[in-house]
């Protein structure tokens, strides 16, 4: 449901706002083919027997949440053909009297640098470990709650991006910072993953950052031993997005709320709607 409102959104705003996009009527057509695949592959599979199946139909918004990201780079100037970098930098400095990736060079070896990409790198697992104990311990209901407070945060980000379109200290302060970061393993896989996957303008506010803050919301209500696990996880990811030069600081702030609040009005959703349609009104809107 989430991201078929997504899709029909963004399609309308590319509609009245595609400046400068090229072939921009593939884009809509993609996004209306895609949410008739969803509503198709949902109907014709929502009395699916096999565990397989099942999965894969339970799970595939989190398939999408990478290819939907990747899109942005393609339309993120389309509403604001400028960059606000320098709003972002000059935020970060009003709120701290110093640029935060510049000031933490001052701190970085290669073995903070090694801890902070382990770091980051488990953002790539928050999903699973929050999910899986839901999804296996037959917890259905508080899994695809769950998914969908993920979602929200994840699509709210994105829209986010073309209202206030800015790129990474990685990109703008590069001229301020005086030697590079070095590491070794987890420094070599991030670096590895980014080479396909890091857009340029998906900066403020960081959807890394909201997305693990509605993943440790949601496991504090539905999975508390999980939620645990996942506060040193979320806090040190969120850390490392500054000191690894992926984000600004402001970007982590941003993040952390629009997450935050996600989850928040995700749950108000679902208590409003369970209460109206019944309890198992998410997991049979999913199927």
């Amino acid at each position: 449901m989430a991201t078929i409102t997504y899709l029909f959104v963004l399609s309308l705003m590319i509609l009245f706002f595609h400046r400068g996009l090229k072939l921009w009527g593939f884009y809509i057509i993609g996004h209306v083919l895609l949410i008739g695949i969803i509503i198709g592959l949902m109907w014709f599979l929502r009395d699916a027997k096999s565990k397989t199946v099942v999965f894969w139909r339970d799970w595939y918004p989190a398939l999408l949440f990478l290819p939907m990201f990747e899109e942005m780079n393609y339309l993120v100037t389309i509403i604001f053909p400028y960059w606000a970098n320098q709003l972002v930098i000059n935020l970060d400095l009003a709120l701290f009297g110093v640029y935060p990736t510049v000031w933490l060079e001052k701190i970085a070896t290669p073995w903070l640098t090694e801890v902070m990409e382990f770091f980051y790198a488990s953002y790539f697992l928050l999903i699973p470990i929050a999910g899986f104990p839901l999804y296996f311990r037959k917890k259905k209901r508080q899994f695809h709650n769950f998914l969908f407070n993920v979602a929200l945060a994840y699509y709210i980000a994105y829209i986010a991006f073309l209202f206030f379109p800015a790129e990474g200290p990685w990109v703008t302060m590069t001229h301020l910072q005086t030697a590079p970061l070095e590491g070794k393993f987890f420094f070599r896989f991030v670096e590895f993953v980014l080479g396909f996957g890091a857009i340029r303008g998906g900066c403020f506010p960081s959807a890394h950052v909201a997305a693990a803050f509605a993943i440790l919301w949601s496991a504090h209500r539905y999975e508390r031993k999980v939620f645990y696990v996942l506060v040193v996880l979320v806090s040190g990811m969120t850390l490392s997005t500054v000191y690894c030069r992926y984000h600004h600081a402001v970007d982590a702030i941003a993040g952390a709320f629009i997450g935050s609040i996600c989850c928040f009005i995700g749950m108000r959703i679902h208590r409003r709607w369970e209460r109206k349609w019944g309890s198992d009104f998410f997991m049979r809107a999913q199927a």
